[in-house]
């Protein structure tokens, strides 16, 4: 275990964290369409559609990213990394998304089941990914903070950095 232990602003991990916050409360979001689509029996086509972005663009596409080109290959060099079914787990998530927006354009064309395809998967991507997140903050975390200085948590936040940068550019989400 290193000696320098990353403290918060060297700490990749940290990022990831508040990034999982923010990935929580959209998936409250979608939890609350999902009811508001069982009590009228119609879905808010603009909000899934909104909350459907948000976890392509950021949840996958920056957060999901970071883990895999940055963090995860970082950990594997430096010590021995199980991945703890992370990636198949990302892969996973892909898909409920696609089916998600699939249901949203087949509710939106007027197919009554496309509401209810559209619960089935966002209920079973809400579940996935609040176990998908429980299990990064007790493991990876934990791994994170066994594994890296502070000199290589700096390297790696930058690294997190950069990759957002080029993938979505300056403070999208911020």
């Amino acid at each position: 275990m290193p000696e320098d232990i990353p403290t918060v602003e060297h700490d990749p991990y940290a990022v990831l964290a508040r990034e999982h916050r923010l990935i929580e409360r959209a998936l409250d979001v979608l939890g609350r369409i999902c009811e508001e689509s069982r009590r009228t029996r119609a879905l808010d086509a603009a909000d899934a559609r909104q909350v459907i972005h948000f976890m392509r663009e950021f949840a996958d596409r920056t957060h999901h990213l970071k883990e895999e080109r940055i963090l995860f290959p970082a950990i594997e060099s430096a010590s021995f990394f199980p991945g703890c079914g992370l990636i198949s787990e990302h892969k996973l998530g892909r898909e409920r998304v696609k089916g998600m927006a699939e249901a949203v354009e087949r509710s939106s064309q007027g197919d009554a089941e496309g509401v209810r395809a559209f619960r089935r998967q966002a209920w079973s991507f809400i579940g996935l990914l609040r176990e998908h997140i429980a299990k990064e903050d007790d493991c990876l975390a934990t791994v994170v903070h066994r594994t890296f200085s502070s000199e290589a948590g700096d390297r790696l936040s930058r690294e997190f950095e950069d990759l957002e940068r080029r993938e979505l550019g300056e403070g999208v989400f911020e």
